[in-house]
């Protein structure tokens, strides 16, 4: 399955919606998803990440997704999975961004059902480092351009 959502300005929001596509916004910018009522994604402003400004904006909106704080070491990984366990009374989805380089059994294990993964697609801002193939969990793709978006799932994601 294919979901699209834009997460940019009020002009931007308003082309997706007449196309179907999901709008979204940063839970620090809710400004831009205030004329729509079904929101599907509330991310992070992972420069400037805070738990509480984040948890606010999910019990107000109640997306149908949200990102939580991308994990950068390995040994964070539980704590933030843990964490993401709370949203799940106002999401349905929670997508979960590995950053660190080596994927292990016991993570796909440590997620539900109700977990995505979050693949940062290249950019000069960052990118995933995983080999996602080894994933089990579907793969929700973040960032990057359209282009790379598109050639992504052929070239090394399983889409599932």
């Amino acid at each position: 399955m294919i979901v699209k959502i834009v997460t940019h300005g009020r002009h931007v929001q308003r082309l997706a919606a007449e196309r179907n596509w999901g709008n979204g916004a940063r839970y620090s910018n809710l400004r831009d998803i205030r004329a729509h009522h079904a929101i599907a994604l509330i991310d992070i402003n992972w420069k400037n990440y805070s738990f509480e400004q984040h948890i606010a904006a999910v019990k107000q909106v109640q997306p149908f997704m949200t990102v939580v704080k991308d994990i950068e070491e390995e040994d964070e990984f539980v704590k933030t999975v843990k964490e993401s366990k709370i949203v799940f009374d106002w999401v349905r989805y929670i997508i979960v961004v590995p950053k660190f380089k080596k994927w292990k059994a016991m993570f796909d294990r440590a997620l539900t059902d109700r977990h995505i993964i979050g693949y940062s697609v290249p950019t000069r801002y960052g990118a995933t480092t995983l080999d996602l193939t080894r994933i089990s969990h579907p793969v929700h793709l973040l960032g990057g351009r359209p282009d790379r978006q598109r050639y992504l799932p052929h070239k090394e994601i399983s889409c599932r």
